[in-house]
């Protein structure tokens, strides 16, 4: 059966929460090799794994914190931004967001 999670969030939170459910997929790279990339870098690989998400797409995502409190400039802040730049609508339902 796929897995059609997607967690999102600020570091560690998502990665907590995505370790949590049974079946998600969020973005995890090795602190050694993360520490090693540019930020240009790092925004591509995330890039590459958020493009996973552009629509027509039966994937949901959920958030560990939600989407209005994510941290200007953060990676959290430039993954929304990302979202809905490739079309992808984030509304609430329920305790969590589906694109």
């Amino acid at each position: 059966m796929p897995c059609h999670n997607y967690v999102l969030g600020h570091f560690p939170g998502y990665v907590n929460l995505g370790r949590t459910l049974c079946c998600a997929k969020f973005f995890s790279v090795p602190a050694a090799q993360w520490n090693q990339l540019t930020p240009q870098e790092r925004w591509s690989l995330n890039r590459a794994f958020l493009n996973g998400l552009q629509p027509p797409s039966s994937n949901r995502v959920v958030f560990s914190h939600y989407p209005s409190q994510a941290r200007l400039g953060s990676s959290f802040y430039h993954e929304i931004r990302h979202l809905q730049a490739i079309g992808v609508r984030v509304r609430p339902v329920q305790d969590a967001y589906v694109p």
